[in-house]
């Protein structure tokens, strides 16, 4: 089965559960964190994962499957 590409945009509380659970998903690859703080930067080194500080540079260098509904399939990957 192929993973999901997914990416957390905003990596505060939520978004770093978020960014837990799908690094530990077996179906899901996090592939990009989205944040403009530096503290995001080390999250996101912790996970061997680009940073990128606008949800544009996301789009233009990212492959992300269906970002618009990121919530909804994050929720899939975790529910199988």
């Amino acid at each position: 089965m192929r993973q999901v590409n997914l990416a957390v945009v905003g990596a505060g509380v939520i978004g770093k559960r978020h960014i837990r659970e799908i690094a530990n998903s077996d179906q899901c690859r996090l592939a990009a964190i989205v944040d403009p703080s530096t503290e995001a930067a080390a999250c996101a080194a912790s996970f061997g994962v680009p940073l990128r500080r606008d949800y544009r540079e996301l789009l233009e260098e990212d492959r992300i499957d269906d970002g618009r509904r990121v919530h909804a399939k994050w929720h899939a990957c975790r529910d199988r």
